[in-house]
């Protein structure tokens, strides 16, 4: 039995023991993925990759992996077996993410309303229907909402953005030429505001809308860092939809240009550094431990350029934003042992509250997946004290409420049975 991920020999050899084609084990990853194929290629993509994978051409990604333990039904004999269905379903990433969108509030279900409506009358949700409102109060209105996302103020940030949005849109409509550069900044970085919190409440899609949306502004603008900072917003949407290759292809395309116009740019340095950051969690969702961390080492050294924690354009952007990530994509790669080694040790005092309850939140994972359950309970109580708000929304307290509960025999703690119910988990029957 192989250690880690197998080879191609032994990949055709479990596939002939079974008696299956190439086209039949498409057929059974396929199927192993589910009705969330996200990211997944049709059928003959999936011929393609079995046949390299069992030549050796490519090497099989921890996802691939994955699926083909399902699709195998392998025992706990097999390399990183051990694992019940619903868990291993979850680390593939072919879970329904939809059921673990928590209950939506007004102000979020009223931004994505606004993000749907194709006929939106600016005028009607602005803060002032008969004229714009100055550009400064809009960039003020910008800075607010930004900030209100990294206290983990969600709804009130959705609140605020509904309407920035509509002020954006009605100043870049009736500005000046010589202020459409700066409208369309503000325009842009509305949208990535937008984009920002509904990734935040698991609303993926939409947050991909409002990325796309923004990126054309900021194209629009002649601005190199606000389009970088959109670009990585567009990048976190592709990979929050499982479009991981897509999402790295985008990160490289624009990693270069980026790096040129840094030139000692404070501001441009850190969306250069977390577009890298975010490129590293596709990597590392894709299963392409190595790329993952070619990503942290170089957003690393960008960390160390800029020499201390910083927030130019609301990225936190640092050295303990690139620490975080290096726990992230741990768990995303399944190396459960690096984050039990470091806990919950890394000072994150730092960096906004809404980067720390992140971290917090992945180790709680980890506890819970690896039984670990007092302390994934204590991680998640910690996490909602900094930020109660942001726990109670985020789709990632949810899987690790779920998975608590699912290990649960017999009636939950009080603890855990009132935190499930404040993120609207039902006890398991």
């Amino acid at each position: 039995m192989p250690e880690g991920r197998p080879d191609g020999a032994w990949l055709r050899s479990q596939r002939q023991a079974h008696g299956w084609d190439v086209p039949e084990m498409a057929r059974r990853l396929a199927a192993a993925a589910g009705s969330n194929r996200g990211g997944l290629p049709d059928h003959d993509g999936l011929v393609h990759y079995i046949r390299r994978w069992e030549r050796g051409a490519i090497a099989l990604s921890e996802r691939y992996w994955l699926l083909y333990k399902r699709a195998l039904a392998l025992t706990e004999g097999t390399p990183g077996g051990g694992l019940d269905d619903d868990t291993l379903g979850e680390l593939a990433g072919v879970r329904d993410h939809r059921r673990l969108i928590g209950e939506r509030t007004p102000a979020i279900i009223e931004l994505s309303e606004v993000l749907t409506d194709y006929g939106f009358d600016p005028c009607r949700l602005g803060s002032r229907p008969d004229q714009a409102p100055s550009l400064a109060s809009l960039e003020r209105d910008v800075r607010i909402a930004f900030d209100a996302y990294q206290q983990s103020r969600l709804t009130t940030a959705a609140s605020r953005i509904v309407m920035l949005l509509a002020d954006a849109q009605l100043a870049a409509r009736e500005c000046t030429e010589t202020d459409r550069a700066r409208a369309l900044k503000v325009l842009a970085l509305s949208y990535q505001a937008a984009a920002t919190v509904l990734a935040k409440v698991g609303e993926t899609d939409l947050a991909w809308i409002a990325a796309e949306r923004g990126l054309n502004a900021a194209e629009a603008s002649g601005s190199l860092l606000v389009r970088g900072s959109l670009i990585r917003s567009v990048v976190f949407a592709l990979h929050s939809t499982c479009r991981f290759e897509a999402a790295m292809r985008l990160a490289d395309a624009s990693a270069d240009s980026l790096y040129q116009g840094i030139s000692g740019d404070n501001a441009m340095l850190s969306v250069y550094g977390t577009l890298l950051l975010t490129a590293s969690m596709a990597a590392a969702r894709f299963g392409d431990g190595s790329r993952a961390a070619d990503y942290l080492r170089e957003s690393g050294r960008a960390a160390q350029r800029l020499g201390a924690d910083g927030n130019y354009l609301w990225t936190s952007f640092g050295p303990t934003n690139v620490a975080i990530h290096r726990v992230n994509t741990a768990v995303e790669l399944h190396d459960f042992q690096t984050v039990l080694d470091s806990g919950l040790s890394l000072d994150t005092a730092g960096v906004p509250a809404e980067r720390r309850v992140r971290y917090v939140l992945d180790v709680a994972r980890v506890y819970a997946l690896t039984g670990r359950k007092d302390d994934a309970l204590g991680a998640m109580l910690t996490a909602e004290r900094i930020a109660p708000e942001q726990v109670r929304q985020h789709y990632l307290s949810r899987k690790v409420v779920t998975t608590l509960m699912r290990g649960t025999q017999g009636k939950p703690a009080p603890e855990l049975s009132k935190l499930a119910a404040r993120v609207k988990i039902g006890e398991p029957h």
